[in-house]
């Protein structure tokens, strides 16, 4: 009985069992693990907590302990004296508790980052831009951001505001120029002072040879007074000469742990340089590239003259114009171009193909574009465009010519004159109701050679009295001429983005005739981009029109802005 019951056992044992019982075991099984995981987590988190809690009790504290304020319990006006005798038993047990309690101190404020605008480095650049600009600290300020630095992104002074800038100077009420004021005037010369004698006092390695020392500095900063280059090199070889003179031992001298004779070297060199006489290595200039000190007062006197001029002639905005000169390259010229690195030889098809085209633009105050006028490089006709783009043009008024060189002469200004902005005048007074044969208009340009040549003045005088020429003043033409303030880089860009375009298109179209991928080229041929540059610039010209607001910028920035304004007001409310 015992042996039949066993062997039941064990075959009910090994029995399959029904779906219910299985879905039933995979559950049961499946929460004792997710249990079990769960368990895990927590005991891992209580032994982080307990390990971080000893941390805390064994960490030394630093400085003198905070004092803890225990948070105010906020009582109802209309709770009773049980009410706030209970509130206040319980403020106090929680500030006894809290106070038993182990609080770990609140984490320290980052300090913000501070700049010292009166170290040697930025100062000194602060005022000469304020004085160049000494009676507009905006400009000032624009000035100084735009200064770059090779290697550094931004500038120096991206962070200086103009809050900072208006407490430092204030505006002297006789000539209305900014000046520092005298509480900073007085602690920065006494920095200056000792930083003089800082300078003179420590002298390196000629701290026993002070004439050879001042001999070196008198002879390098007469050799920049003459304008003679200088480099490491050339001061090396001075440096070198005035210590074989005056101080030969020093090249007998050892320095440092080494015990290394001291050497002239070209580091040497530049650190001298750097730290006795303060330069740096400056690209040099040309003379039309110094702005004059006060081009500021010369662009007021332009604007009065033009303003006086127009107010006695009766001249509206829309006939006082501003031409200048650009040239805009066939094709992008350059000398280097992507290749496997190590190769010896890098071809590039073109690369003496450098032929340009220079484009006389012109702009009103009103903010309105005269017709363009295009010199072609070459010998013959053949090199002006003839397609429909170039009749089209010539049709709206605008002027092609040619030059051995294009670079605008005597012969094509009179021909800009002749065939592009008198007939633009005529046409001007008729939309505005003047009298063509008695209208005058004020034609601003710059003092270049052929416009103040007294033949081409007596010219103008001769036939074409109505148009009366004024000049920016000389080198202040990045400041005061319209064409280079505003017009000239936005022509060049929206010309660089047609180009890009129809090159783009070019190779779609042979990626879309089915041309191998190696045989793709782009013909950049003067004779085929020769064609398409009258229609590019057409299709500029005619986008930039349409920016009066930027062109009307662009004048108000050379103090013609309001005067035109007003002058406009007035013209309209007199013909009304």
């Amino acid at each position: 009985m015992a042996s039949g019951s066993r062997v039941a056992t064990i075959t009910r044992f090994f029995s399959p069992l029904s779906k219910e019982e299985v879905h039933e075991k995979i559950k049961k099984d499946l929460t004792t693990w997710q249990e079990e995981e769960r368990n895990k987590v927590a005991q891992n988190e209580a032994t982080k907590a307990a390990k971080e809690s000893a941390r805390l009790v064994v960490k030394w504290p630093v400085g003198k302990p905070k004092r803890v304020r225990a948070q105010a319990i906020l009582v109802p006006p209309n709770m009773g004296a049980e009410k706030q005798g209970d509130a206040a038993g319980a403020s106090n047990a929680g500030r006894s508790a809290h106070n038993s309690e182990q609080v770990n101190p609140p984490a320290k404020k980052q300090r913000r980052s501070y700049t010292n605008w009166f170290v040697q480095d930025l100062w000194p650049r602060i005022e000469a831009v304020v004085r160049q600009h000494p009676k507009n600290l905006y400009d000032a300020l624009f000035s100084l951001q735009h200064i770059r630095k090779p290697g550094r992104i931004g500038s120096p002074f991206d962070k200086l505001t103009m809050n900072t800038m208006k407490g430092w100077f204030e505006r002297d009420v006789q000539s209305g120029h900014f000046k520092l004021h005298k509480k900073y005037e007085e602690g920065i010369a006494a920095q200056k002072a000792r930083v003089q004698k800082g300078k003179s006092g420590s002298r390196g390695i000629f701290k026993d040879h002070p004439q050879a020392f001042d001999t070196i500095l008198s002879t390098l900063k007469g050799m920049r007074d003459v304008g003679q280059p200088m480099d490491a090199n050339v001061a090396q070889t001075v440096i070198l000469g005035i210590v074989q003179a005056l101080a030969p031992e020093l090249l007998l001298k050892r320095m440092g742990k080494g015990g290394k004779l001291f050497q002239v070297s070209k580091r040497f060199s530049r650190k001298f340089l750097n730290r006795y006489l303060g330069w740096t290595w400056r690209r040099t200039t040309t003379a039309a590239n110094k702005l004059p000190e006060d081009w500021e007062q010369q662009g007021d006197e332009m604007a009065f003259k033009v303003a006086a001029l127009c107010k006695t002639e009766g001249i509206p905005p829309k006939l006082v114009c501003n031409s200048d000169q650009t040239v805009v390259h066939l094709r992008p010229s350059t000398e280097q171009t992507y290749e496997v690195k190590g190769v010896k030889e890098v071809k590039c098809l073109g690369k003496d193909d450098k032929k340009q085209t220079t484009a006389v633009v012109s702009s009103t105050a009103s903010g309105e574009l005269v017709p363009l006028q295009l010199v072609f490089q070459g010998k013959t006709e053949a090199v002006v465009p003839k397609d429909e783009d170039a009749k089209r043009a010539v049709t709206a008024g605008r002027h092609l010519t040619m030059l051995k060189n294009h670079w605008s002469n005597f012969v094509t200004m009179k021909s800009f004159v002749d065939k592009v902005l008198d007939p633009w005048r005529v046409k001007k007074c008729e939309e505005l109701g003047l009298a063509p044969d008695l209208q005058k208009m004020v034609w601003l340009i710059d003092c270049w050679k052929v416009h103040i040549s007294a033949g081409f003045r007596e010219w103008m005088l001769d036939l074409f009295p109505l148009i009366k020429t004024m000049f920016v003043p000389a080198n202040c033409t990045s400041k005061l001429q319209v064409a280079d303030v505003v017009l000239q880089r936005p022509l060049k860009h929206h010309f660089r983005q047609q180009f890009n375009t129809w090159q783009a298109q070019q190779v779609a179209l042979q990626v879309l005739g089915k041309v191998e991928p190696k045989d793709i080229k782009l013909d950049l041929g003067v004779k085929e981009l020769r064609g398409k540059v009258v229609g590019w610039l057409m299709t500029t010209w005619e986008e930039l029109a349409v920016e009066e607001k930027m062109i009307r910028r662009g004048w108000e920035k050379f103090r013609l802005g309001r005067f035109t304004t007003r002058h406009s007001r007035a013209m309209q409310s007199r013909s009304a």
